[in-house]
């Protein structure tokens, strides 16, 4: 008589403590998502920088200063 009220009261504890547990999560995840959203929809994200070309590199003009201390 105990013995099926006691699994009863177990599953229906077990099934409200996941249902807590997972809208809990799903409200961390709207906070965190919503909250640190890096990229807004109305801003366009730029394009990643590049390194130079071997070409721009080697073509640059020779440095026309004959101090030390210059930065060419």
């Amino acid at each position: 008589m105990f013995r099926r009220a006691l699994v009863r009261l177990t599953v229906t504890y077990t099934i409200v403590q996941l249902v807590l547990f997972a809208a809990f999560a799903v409200g961390i995840y709207i906070f965190v998502t919503g909250t640190f959203d890096l990229t807004p929809l109305n801003r366009t994200v730029p394009a990643p920088l590049t390194r130079p070309s071997r070409a721009s590199l080697t073509s640059a003009p020779a440095c026309s200063c004959s101090t030390p201390s210059c930065w060419c």
